[in-house]
């Protein structure tokens, strides 16, 4: 069985870096992880990409936000 892996993400008005950095974790093999994504309060709709993007690990709770 695999160690669960949990890796924190911050963020402030940088969906663009932090999507890039969400799909890089998701494209690896390795699948027993957790994503906790901290947001200093972005007003550039980083939530709402971050949402409709990755709407489907954050229903399973491989991405926390």
């Amino acid at each position: 069985m695999q160690e669960e892996i949990r890796r924190n993400f911050t963020t402030y008005n940088r969906y663009n870096t932090i999507i890039e950095s969400l799909e890089s974790v998701l494209n690896q093999t390795y699948e027993n992880f957790e994503l906790i994504i901290v947001d200093d309060g972005s007003d550039d709709d980083t939530k709402e990409m971050i949402h409709e993007l990755f709407a489907e690990h954050i229903k399973t709770n491989k991405i926390k936000y």
